[in-house]
């Protein structure tokens, strides 16, 4: 199965990633490493069924969807985290993590 897995490189995404590679299947990484960390995903370097793209969930994905069809499943962590960030910039945290679930959705 194809995985589209959004915040992959975050803590929790990778950890999500490394089991989906264990596991067998190929995944889709989407992340602009704003707060995940590519190290979180460079033991997977040579492994063909990792593919990462370094961008955002809000940007358009329809290249990606149209060139791996079919996706099985969309795993979505991509998100602004924080709760002070949240009350310091409302506006910001509400575009990346309203706005990036819509545009998946």
């Amino acid at each position: 199965m194809t995985y589209l897995v959004t915040g992959g490189a975050g803590f929790i995404g990778s950890h999500m990633v490394d089991y989906l590679l264990k596991e067998g299947h190929t995944v889709i990484v989407v992340d602009n490493l704003s707060s995940g960390k590519r190290e979180n995903l460079a033991h997977h370097d040579n492994n063909s069924h990792l593919i990462t793209y370094r961008r955002n969930a809000c940007d358009g994905l329809e290249d990606i969807l149209e060139h791996f069809t079919p996706i099985n499943a969309i795993i979505h962590f991509a998100g602004v985290p924080g709760v002070q960030l949240s009350i310091q910039h409302p506006e910001t945290t509400h575009h990346f993590n309203l706005n990036g679930t819509l545009n998946l959705l």
